[in-house]
């Protein structure tokens, strides 16, 4: 299985969610294909309903919708591809994927299904928009007789102040979401102390759980320090004494959460080359009951 980094993890929380998925989808796809498809009957489908032999690696959400007028139920699958760097392979993982489902389905004599594939990207330089073809052959006259992939794409570059207001205006968390995404890369204290703000002035950290994957996310991909963290907020801030307090709290459970894993794994390597407990509380500074609970996991491979 794959281990999904930061930015993985958080576009999985945030378009895994209906909520979500459906206001994005609505404000990003093509009008002619919009007035095709039912946006309201979005269904997530899982890798296992698809192939159980088919790598968790292949894709990372496929979203299901069906026409709005049709005699009879025409499934739409949008294949989503998520890419914090640019990828020059990524059409070939996408025709692999389509392939597996497309035997799959006439392996058990079913009509193949429908797949737009949609890349959605958030790096450092703009995507580069190519063909398959493109990759195979210079030859312009041989590329007209090769296959080609048509896919959809969302690259945050071209998401900005006025485009958010416009299409994204009922969905909060998908503003911020795409924001941050945008911002994946952020280097200066100026960007960071911006991001903060727009956090804080979104209402998100009036949600617990929201904010605490929003925060998450932040301290990931800014990096920050301690001492820098609460610099910025006492002194570089425009925010309210409220979202200030959230903000160190959340912090400050990240900080120890962070720790708490540290320990334990430290925990694991020292008993699995025998140190003896008492040794393994004093560098790690676990509670007794804590070792031996680990000590048993170790013991029983659990």
């Amino acid at each position: 299985m794959k281990k999904h980094n930061p930015h993985e993890q958080f576009f999985l929380n945030t378009f895994g969610n209906v909520e979500t998925m459906r206001p994005f989808l609505k404000s990003t796809l093509p009008q002619k294909l919009l007035d095709l498809i039912d946006v309201g009957s979005i269904e997530y489908i899982k890798e296992t309903q698809i192939d159980t032999k088919l790598h968790k690696n292949i894709s990372d959400l496929v979203v299901k919708t069906s026409l709005t007028e049709s005699n009879e139920p025409v499934d739409i699958y949008f294949l989503f591809e998520h890419k914090s760097a640019y990828d020059d392979k990524i059409l070939f993982q996408i025709l692999r994927y389509m392939l597996t489902i497309w035997e799959k389905d006439l392996k058990e004599k079913k009509k193949p299904r429908i797949i737009i594939p949609f890349i959605f990207y958030h790096g450092e330089t703009r995507w580069k928009l190519r063909k398959l073809s493109e990759f195979l052959t210079d030859n312009l006259e041989l590329r007209k007789f090769m296959i080609n992939i048509p896919y959809l794409l969302f690259d945050t570059a071209d998401f900005g102040i006025e485009k958010s207001v416009k299409y994204f205006s009922d969905s909060i968390r998908l503003r911020l979401s795409l924001e941050m995404l945008k911002r994946a890369f952020i280097k200066s204290r100026n960007e960071v102390k911006d991001l903060l703000e727009i956090i804080a002035q979104s209402g998100i950290l009036d949600n617990e759980k929201e904010a605490e994957q929003f925060m998450f996310y932040f301290f990931k991909i800014s990096d920050l320090e301690t001492e820098e963290f609460m610099s910025i907020i006492s002194n570089d801030l425009s925010i309210n004494r409220k979202s200030e307090v959230k903000m160190v709290s959340l912090y400050d459970r990240m900080i120890q959460e962070g720790a708490l894993k540290n320990a334990v794994e430290t925990c694991k390597k020292a008993l699995l080359a025998g140190a003896p407990i008492e040794f393994v509380i004093q560098i790690t500074g676990l509670p007794l009951e804590k070792v031996i609970e680990i000590q048993k996991t170790i013991h029983t491979g659990q």
